[in-house]
């Protein structure tokens, strides 16, 4: 059975991802595979904290992660997708999201651009430019805002301006 790949940040763009992941995965006939990259560290600044609270902070994230993970394969399956979860603990998302992909052999993988602006992207990289770069298979991107638009079997999604 093809797997689609949506991978996911809990971002507001999360449930857009989701849903063209569904709309893909009955479109191909497939299952989907939600994958969540997490951080070795918080995005916080953690130079003032004690090793014992960043460790409570680490683990009380990845819990939280791995909670919303099992609620969306419970709603997946609650519209009869076959779905499955994997939390990859690492600091290059686009590398472990290209890699997943290429491991179970995606027939589609589908992610969510944030729209930092040129000059972040110049300096710190996009994730979704460097999966589409790398990517094995098809790659959908949903940007930050979307609109749905209604199509032949499949919603396309595109920017606002």
């Amino acid at each position: 059975m093809k797997t689609i790949l949506a991978a996911i940040d809990f971002s507001p763009t999360t449930e857009s991802v989701l849903n063209l992941a569904i709309q893909l995965a009955r479109h191909e006939q497939a299952r989907i595979m939600v994958l969540h990259v997490n951080p070795t560290m918080p995005g916080i600044p953690y130079a003032a904290l004690t090793p014992d609270a960043l460790d409570v902070m680490v683990t009380a994230a990845r819990e939280k992660a791995r909670h919303e993970l099992t609620e969306i394969v419970h709603r997946l399956g609650l519209q009869g997708i076959e779905s499955e979860t994997r939390l990859i603990v690492g600091d290059r998302p686009a590398a472990t999201i290209v890699e997943t992909a290429g491991k179970i052999s995606a027939a589609w993988l589908v992610l969510g651009a944030h729209g930092h602006g040129r000059v972040y992207e110049a300096f710190m990289g996009s994730t979704a430019l460097m999966v589409v770069r790398k990517a094995p298979c098809p790659v959908a991107i949903v940007p930050a805002a979307v609109v749905e638009l209604k199509g032949a079997g499949v919603q396309a999604a595109t920017a606002l301006k």
